[in-house]
């Protein structure tokens, strides 16, 4: 009887081993990708508490089987095993209650809890030898890592509702009514649950890199959005430099927006173009009269991930006709126009290029207006 419950354990710990071998791949991408669809931090938090404690469970199940197979299966130099000592009839409940028990010891090995479960013999004693050592290590070290994710979580509450408080402390100081407190807490609620996108200048070690290997790093971020313009992509296939000129200045800028925020408005000096690296923009063009009054509306339109807008910017003094916002979680590629052009300006071959390309787009427009 003992010998066949051995097998049917051994049976699960070989599939169970299989299954991780042959599915630990898959499911961290599926873990990595459930996380990123995560937007609060203390959600996130919690799950990994949650994986933690998971950890903590499989391991000590590891741990469990292995101890109720040297009870059964392990010489003995004694002639007793701990299952001999377990409860009087307890053979009689089955393995679940001797898989408990086990399970139950194991966890002994990590916490302060006691059981009568003790080793009978060298083999068991040297195991429960070896388990206490892994817990000093390693469960230690699980323990320290769940403690700090419950106080970062904890630190995390605190600090937003100390915020919280500091703006409803500012806003009945100034008296502004309480719907307004409300409709702000609203708002601030939803944006601090939106993940952005991770900047540039978000990761904290990319400073310390050598300026060399941080402007080709940026190169190689930039690089795609670049090429998708003819006339950057030409000069930059002639001029392999130029990219790293680009990257290494000021002309060139990543910035992240949630829903709502205005990229620019109407009337406004236009100054920069715009490649949406991420997510999409909703723009609207509103046509106005030569005092600058508002005649119509045209139809708003959405800017797929990909697309340049404002590009007019980069070789024309212009103003903005429109009025641009973002549809959701939006990455931009923020270009600044005289940075861009100055950077460009260094190389001579470009520099007449750049007049000749000025002066077609100007031609383009004033056909298009006809």
């Amino acid at each position: 009887m003992r010998f066949a419950k051995t097998h049917r354990i051994l049976k699960l710990m070989r599939m169970l081993r299989i299954m991780t071998f042959t599915r630990e791949s898959r499911l961290s991408r599926v873990q990595q990708t459930f996380m990123d669809g995560i937007n609060s931090a203390g959600y996130r938090a919690a799950l990994n508490i949650f994986e933690l404690m998971l950890s903590i469970v499989y391991l000590n199940h590891i741990l469990a089987c292995g101890w109720y197979w040297i009870g059964v299966s392990a010489p003995t130099d004694t002639g007793l095993r701990w299952l001999d000592f377990l409860s009087p009839g307890a053979s009689d409940f089955g393995l679940s209650y001797e898989y408990l028990s086990a399970l139950h010891w194991s966890l002994t090995q990590m916490t302060p809890g006691s059981m009568e479960v003790v080793p009978r013999n060298t083999t068991e004693r040297t195991f429960n030898v070896c388990c206490l050592l892994l817990g000093f290590v390693f469960f230690g070290s699980l323990i320290s890592m769940l403690s700090a994710e419950t106080a970062q979580l904890r630190m995390l509450r605190r600090d937003q509702t100390m915020k919280m408080g500091q703006l409803h402390k500012y806003m009945m100081v100034k008296k502004v009514p309480n719907e307004m407190f409300i409709q702000a807490k609203k708002e601030i609620t939803e944006r601090l649950n939106v993940r952005k996108p991770i900047l540039p200048q978000d990761v904290a070690f990319l400073p310390l890199l050598s300026a060399r290997l941080r402007t080709s790093l940026l190169s190689e971020a930039c690089r795609p959005y670049l090429l998708r313009h003819p006339f950057l992509r030409f000069n930059i296939t002639l001029h392999p430099q130029l990219l790293r000129t680009l990257c290494g200045g000021r002309a060139l800028t990543f910035r992240a927006h949630v829903s709502g925020d205005t990229i620019f408005e109407a009337s406004a000096a236009a100054e920069h173009a715009y490649i949406i690296a991420g997510g999409s923009i909703r723009y609207k063009l509103s046509v106005a009269d030569d005092a600058g009054v508002s005649m119509s509306e045209e139809p708003e339109r959405t800017i797929s991930s990909g697309a340049w807008l404002a590009q007019v910017a980069l070789w024309l003094q212009w103003t903005h006709t429109g009025t641009a916002d973002a549809a959701g979680v939006t990455e931009l590629l923020v270009v600044t126009a005289k940075e861009l052009l100055r950077d460009m300006s260094e190389f001579p071959t470009i520099r007449r290029s750049l007049v000749n390309f000025g002066k077609a787009y100007l031609r383009y427009l004033e056909g298009a207006s006809v």
